[in-house]
């Protein structure tokens, strides 16, 4: 990971699966400036220049690949022996010890209350029952639009931490950090729609406000549309564990396939579920129902066909 924290997007930027900072960190590199590796043990250089804008034969990235290895020094350790796969992935813990690094996080972002980002994708109702259902008690009197925040943003891996002076959502996987003032925050959102409310009502009063109102409205649309909203799953960087389970692409991957390689939200969403519904043996329909209600809250996450 150490190794990892040394790549940054404009440094290594547009660079295929065989050469991702995953990858090249497993082979023993760290990124020292633009498109340039270098062994901390050995010593050795590769530059690795690549143009975005043109279509890389395979064969040339398979060489590139190959460097990883063969660009040691013939003494260095890493020539003869790489990091396994499974090193970057979010750990598969039991359910209990999932449920609890989520509460954990959710309750570090709770904190914020209406400094919280608004979510980009639409939060259902059941996703918030079931955060309620496993959160501490002193919790569940937090507001919902608070606790769905927060729990969005857990599911998802993101952590809180005040970072010189600035309030920062950060992820231990792939160290992509982002200010929280750079988004719409829950307390804009509830002035807007206080604004709009007001707007309504007046509406209703007599023709000449509402012709005022429909402007005070397109007003809000447009001060609304130049906030962003929070994307838990695009604001990791691309090949964070947490979105891909490996480390790899998973651009044109089905929801089947994204399944098969165990994204960390996936893990977290399934521990969370199942401990939202304790399972009886006796009742095989209480797994039933677990199984339906991760596949609908995966949907409503990251839907794929």
């Amino acid at each position: 990971m150490r190794r990892l924290a040394t790549f940054s997007d404009s440094t290594w930027f547009a660079k295929p699966d065989l050469l991702s900072p995953v990858e090249c960190s497993r082979y023993g590199w760290v990124n020292i400036d633009e498109d340039w590796l270098k062994c901390e043990y050995c010593g050795e250089r590769i530059l690795v220049k690549i143009s975005p804008n043109i279509e890389i034969e395979k064969s040339l990235i398979e060489q590139y690949h190959e460097g990883l290895t063969s660009s040691h020094s013939a003494t260095c350790p890493w020539r003869e022996r790489h990091c396994d796969d499974y090193i970057y992935k979010v750990s598969l813990s039991p359910n209990p010890v999932i449920l609890k690094e989520f509460q954990i996080r959710s309750l570090s972002l709770i904190q914020l209350g209406n400094k919280l980002p608004v979510i980009k994708t639409e939060i259902t109702e059941e996703f918030i029952e079931t955060i309620i259902s496993v959160m501490p008690q002193e919790s569940k009197t937090v507001e919902r639009d608070i606790l769905a925040s927060a729990g969005c943003l857990s599911l998802f891996g993101w952590e809180y931490e005040l970072i010189d002076g600035l309030d920062m959502l950060k992820c231990p996987f792939c160290f992509r950090q982002c200010a929280l003032l750079t988004y719409r925050n829950i307390a804009k959102q509830k002035e807007i729609q206080q604004q709009q409310d007001k707007g309504d009502k007046e509406n209703n009063n007599n023709e000449q406000n509402a012709e005022d109102t429909s402007n005070n409205h397109i007003d809000d649309d447009i001060l609304a549309s130049l906030d962003l909203t929070f994307d838990t799953e695009l604001e990791h960087r691309w090949y964070c564990a947490w979105i891909t389970g490996d480390g790899k692409s998973t651009i044109n991957k089905t929801a089947e396939e994204l399944t098969k390689k165990r994204p960390g939200w996936h893990i977290t969403l399934e521990g969370i579920v199942r401990c939202s519904i304790p399972f009886d043996p006796k009742k095989k329909s209480d797994e039933q129902l677990a199984d339906v209600r991760i596949k609908e809250l995966r949907n409503t996450f990251s839907p794929r066909k």
